[in-house]
This record gives structure tokens, C-alpha cells and sequence, in this order.
């Protein structure tokens, strides 16, 4: 759950073969996060890039469970924070990148341009139809997971 909503709470019917495949609920469920899923303290390393936001991220702050559960299957690692207030304030990070945006200022930092992939994650959302949580699932297998959208060949990435 990269942290926008709550979290999230997937049904899975485990198969013979010991794959595990199943939908989101509807309804969320809140967990304590794990230590990577806390907020960095703000260092980040040197070097940064800054940019003004395509998307408001207000709206993407909004946009509710079903984009959160889209950004979790195709940025799989990312945590974000936010900041209702004014300006909005984001911040996104995995390993060694980052970005913070604050209104449309957004300064990214490290190898990994997040919030131009989270960008590209809410386009792709809204082309889709801005899909309800309960339209994605989830597939487990011994070499990893994947989220899927509809049906479980239809993987995000």
C-alpha cells in the first residue's frame, strides 16, 4: 500500500498448483506500516531536479482507493505521505529516490523519477475509467505477486 488510503484488504482462494489469486474488498482495512513504508527523514542524496506537477495533486490525493491500489501494482516499493493542507504536499519514496511536491513545485531526487511515474500511473487510471478498488485483484505465486485489473492476465505494470 503505497499510502494514500488506509490500506487495503484482498480475498485469496489459494489454487493446487499454490498460486493464490483474488479481488480487492470493497471496504479497506488499516495496518501499522512496516518500517520501509515510514517517512524518510529527509535526507535525500545529492543532486535534484525540479519541475512544476502535470496533474494537480490534489486530485490525486482524492481519487481514492482505486488509484492507490493502481500506483501499489505499478510501483511496487513506493510509499508516499501526504499533507492536506495549503499548499498540498506529497512526498514519494523507494530506495534511494524520492520527490516532494508542494502545489505544483516538485523537486525529485535520485535515480527514480516518482512522481513523474505516478503521474503516468493516474493518466493510465483515468483511461481506464477511473476504476473502484473491487475491479483490480491480486495474484501470488512463489516468485512473487502482481496486481491486475478485471481479470488476473491483465497485469499492471
Amino acid at each position: 500500500m503505497p499510502g494514500l488510503e488506509p490500506g487495503h484488504k484482498v480475498v485469496l482462494a489459494m489454487g493446487r498448483d499454490g498460486v493464490a489469486i483474488g479481488r480487492f474488498a470493497w471496504r479497506g482495512a488499516s495496518y501499522m506500516m512496516l518500517c520501509d513504508q515510514r517517512p524518510p527523514s529527509g535526507e535525500y542524496g545529492s543532486g535534484h531536479r525540479e519541475s512544476r506537477a502535470t496533474a494537480e495533486p490534489r486530485r490525486i490525493l482524492e481519487a481514492g482507493a482505486g488509484l492507490d491500489v493502481a500506483i501499489a501494482g505499478a510501483m511496487p516499493g513506493v510509499s508516499a505521505t501526504a499533507e492536506q493542507g495549503e499548499p498540498y504536499e506529497l512526498t514519494l519514496w523507494s530506495g534511494e529516490s524520492a520527490a516532494h511536491v508542494s502545489g505544483a513545485e516538485v523537486t525529485q531526487y535520485g535515480d527514480r523519477s516518482l512522481w513523474d511515474e505516478l503521474e503516468d500511473v493516474f493518466f493510465r487510471w483515468i483511461e481506464w475509467g477511473s476504476p473502484d478498488r473491487t475491479r483490480f485483484g491480486l495474484t501470488v505465486t512463489r516468485e512473487g505477486q502482481h496486481v491486475w485489473l478485471d481479470r488476473p492476465d491483465n497485469v499492471i505494470r
